[in-house]
């Protein structure tokens, strides 16, 4: 091989490669932009359907302040006009052809799935509510919000009402989006503590763990109140943010354990420890606090004898602060 062909082949090899990591990239963003839609049959909330009053640059749609949001967020609103009564799968965002939106400068984008009667999107910012409107019969409006503090950022199984027997439309007329700049939310870990009852995990023997978190006890019967702390790192409570308590009731052998959220703060997963030992035991016969292998719901009764010890987890969404 001459030295002229050793140079094209080298050329030919990093031109594959190129190409090859732009279709990683490529899969790697259509699964991102469809995460949480695979899956997906129904509605994450019923819509309510109704008729609106033209208002400036959206026409028939809900006024984007008369809907509720977080405190802190101004909904915005995307509405995408659909020629001919036809929904066509693509990727929607500010600035396109037959599409308006109450601000020009957002990076706002939606991906549209047709699915016949129905379709699914994913949004690329928090959407908190969605109108859809179909020819003369006004439009179903789908409010994710308060049901998901944050908002949501796909969905599927939307439609336009119905208008006959077959629970099919007369046609799209338009679909708005009402969204918010950026996440209301960020998430912590959390874990309840119980003060002088409250045990780190670190000190507990034949706890193979260096995450910080409590369990709390012994707990003999009566009613408690643990503290539930968010991003407390290293145990440290300054480092951490107060953000609801954890109730203990314990009676008459039968324990109860419930969350008390402060307002502003939104609960997003529970985990759960009620036990005569510190923490559950995993196949192996080894102390755990993994939340997933914690194991009670939350609010349901469970028949104790004797001392009890308590582990409560969370993920809490805190609000952004700009």
């Amino acid at each position: 091989m001459n030295l002229y062909e050793m140079k094209e082949g080298n050329i030919m090899k990093k031109r594959l490669f190129s190409i090859l990591l732009a279709v990683m990239l490529i899969f790697s963003l259509v699964q991102f932009v469809f995460a949480g839609t695979e899956d997906c049959t129904s509605p994450k909330v019923n819509p309510t359907t109704g008729s609106y009053d033209s208002i400036p640059i959206l026409g028939p749609n809900p006024i984007p302040s008369s809907l509720e949001a977080p405190e802190g967020c101004i909904l915005k609103a995307f509405k995408i006009d659909l020629d001919e009564n036809e929904l066509v799968d693509g990727i929607y965002k500010v600035g396109d052809d037959d599409t308006a939106s109450t601000d020009l400068n957002s990076k706002f984008q939606v991906t549209i799935t047709n699915n016949g009667d129905t379709f699914a999107w994913a949004s690329t910012m928090p959407v908190f509510h969605v109108y859809v409107k179909g020819g003369n019969q006004g439009g179903n409006l789908y409010s994710y919000y308060p049901k998901y503090p944050q908002g949501v950022y796909n969905d599927c199984g939307l439609k336009q009402p119905a208008n006959n027997p077959n629970n099919t439309g007369s046609g799209w007329s338009h679909i708005t989006f009402y969204y918010c700049e950026k996440p209301m939310f960020y998430e912590e870990t959390a874990w309840a503590y119980g003060g002088n009852i409250a045990r780190k995990f670190t000190s507990i023997e034949g706890l193979n763990a260096n995450n910080w978190g409590w369990t709390n006890g012994p707990i003999s019967e009566g009613e408690y109140v643990l503290k539930l702390w968010a991003g407390a790192g290293q145990n440290n409570l300054d480092n951490g943010i107060h953000v609801g308590n954890v109730i203990v009731d314990y009676k008459a052998g039968t324990v109860i354990v419930n969350y008390d959220i402060f307002s502003g703060y939104a609960l997003q997963e529970t985990h759960l420890w009620i036990g005569n030992q510190e923490l559950p035991s995993d196949r192996r016969g080894r102390l755990t606090n993994a939340p997933g292998q914690l194991g009670f719901k939350v609010g349901e009764e469970y028949k104790f004898n004797g001392d009890i010890y308590v582990a409560a987890h969370a993920v809490v969404g805190i609000p952004a602060v700009d």
